[in-house]
């Protein structure tokens, strides 16, 4: 039973893109919560670490190359980074399974329909706020193209997460009693499903005025030439070759740090671009880093717009040990010991003013991982219109990180009802609709520029008016109701 934890985990995997085999996700979490049974506490935590091994030893891979490849760390120490990161994740549903067989330590519908996924949603809800977060591979995700995204306008992907549990719980209910009660199970899961597909069609958010028209720029830089000094004009100039077909539409919008200067050293190359953006009638939207404090050398990570829209969003939600150091006193020496890159960027406020495109259309714009928050998304709705989000996942190589990526981003489109904008250097940049789905996509790994429509919109979705707060306190509610009705 410990290898088929293992295997369970590696197996959630392919539920996420780019395999996006999501019907994996209502089978694996019915083989962890089989091990589970009939087992001490102390078995269940270990069935569960195993579990988590296999879903971010596999998932989450794509931290080597990042660390290793593009960090410019030894084997060493980006392996032990890598494992720590892992072995951290892994405690998570190892933590759970502790806290499912100890205090349900007996086998009955309430651990199965209401313990197993309500103790799911509220370890992931933790794994989203320990210590920066690391909101990737929530099972809610994973089901963007399955029937149960239907209900993400709703419940958003903690929600969505839980019912992907629950038709585990379901599943095993089907396996483990073996009277005529059991096919209730199937029905129960029937239901969702069908239920799922009928709430898919409805349009919880309207058009607000006409289309417009955009074009990504990907530049397919290499990381390791993109922050090289000679190599920097050359870079900016690529994406101006690659524009300056594209000036025709409203919105021009380049990836993560697509100019690698810093303001004010780059002023100068603002300045033009703000120039052709206004004589073309064009907003420019960029990545640049913006220098705070010429003293201590800190600095903004930045989206700035251009020509006929002004304004500079800061990015809120850091890189830990990419982008800044945490506790970065405390572990100087072993940090100066290992020789790891320092990094000085520090967040923006938490509150920001709007980017507007053509002085009336309010977007929401996010930096690398940012849109995996919930938190975020919900500061910037309803006011927002579109969504943004610019991003360099050139850190990860030719993994399957981007596709991740780009999946979140998908789910939060469909629970915001909002369309999204997803600028990268290399890929995956794409245009997603208010369902969630990709309606263009560049193809990865070359110069491309991604021209379409985009259709602003208006209106609450169930999820963004409530937010996440019901559905964590319902979690401890449905905890509570099978604590005290343990006995049976």
């Amino acid at each position: 039973m410990d290898l088929i934890a293992l295997l369970a985990g590696i197996a959630t995997v392919f539920a996420f893109a780019p395999f996006a085999y999501y019907w994996l996700a209502l089978l694996t979490p019915a083989l962890l919560l089989m091990t589970w049974l009939n087992v001490s506490a102390k078995r269940a935590l270990w069935r569960g670490f195993l579990f988590g091994l296999g879903l971010f030893g596999v998932g989450t891979s794509w931290l080597y190359v990042s660390v290793h490849y593009f960090g410019n760390l030894n084997i060493l120490v980006a392996g032990l980074i890598t494992v720590l990161f892992i072995f951290t994740l892994a405690l998570f549903p190892a933590l759970q399974g502790y806290f499912v067989n100890k205090l349900w330590p007996t086998t009955n519908p309430y651990k199965l329909l209401l313990v197993f996924p309500a103790s799911w949603v509220l370890f992931e809800w933790l794994r989203e706020l320990f210590l920066t977060g690391f909101p990737w591979l929530f099972l809610g995700v994973s089901q963007i193209n399955g029937p149960l995204a239907g209900f993400a306008p709703l419940v958003g992907t903690f929600g969505t997460s839980f019912l992907v549990v629950f038709c585990a719980g379901l599943l095993t209910c089907f396996i483990t009693y073996p009277n005529w009660r059991r096919y209730f199970a199937i029905l129960g899961i029937l239901i969702l499903l069908g239920a799922g597909l009928l709430l898919y069609r409805i349009d919880w958010t309207h058009p607000k005025g006409a289309p417009i028209t955009v074009s990504l720029v990907q530049g397919n830089i290499a990381q390791e030439l993109k922050w090289n000094s000679d190599w920097v004009i050359a870079n900016i100039e690529r994406y101006q070759q690659l524009t300056k077909h594209h000036w025709h539409s409203q919105l021009i919008l380049w990836p993560e740090n697509a100019i690698p200067i810093p303001l004010p050293d780059a002023s100068d190359i603002t300045t033009e671009l703000n120039a052709q953006a206004l004589a073309h009638h064009s907003t420019l939207m960029t990545g640049i880093p913006i220098l705070v404090d010429p003293d201590r050398s800190t600095y903004y990570n930045s989206l700035i717009a251009l020509g006929t829209s002004q304004g500079e969003y800061d990015k809120r939600h850091l890189v830990p040990f990419g982008e800044y150091i945490p506790l970065i006193n405390t572990f100087q020496n072993l940090l100066n010991f290992l020789r790891l890159p320092m990094s000085s960027f520090i967040s923006g406020p938490q509150h920001q003013s709007l980017l507007l495109i053509n002085h009336k259309i309010p977007v929401a714009t996010f930096i690398c991982y940012e849109i995996a928050y919930s938190r975020l998304i919900d500061q910037d709705l309803p006011q927002a219109q579109l969504l943004i989000t610019i991003s360099d996942d050139a850190w990860f190589g030719h993994s399957f990180a981007a596709w991740q990526h780009l999946q979140i981003g998908q789910m939060q489109a469909l629970s915001t009802g909002r369309e999204l904008l997803f600028s990268t250097n290399n890929g995956m940049t794409a245009i997603v609709n208010s369902h969630g789905k990709i309606i263009k996509i560049a193809p990865a790994f070359k110069p491309f520029v991604l021209t379409g429509q985009i259709q602003p919109t208006i209106g609450t979705t169930p999820w963004v008016f409530f937010d996440n707060w019901p559905i964590i306190c319902l979690m401890f509610i449905l905890l509570v109701i099978a604590f005290l009705r343990r006995k049976q």
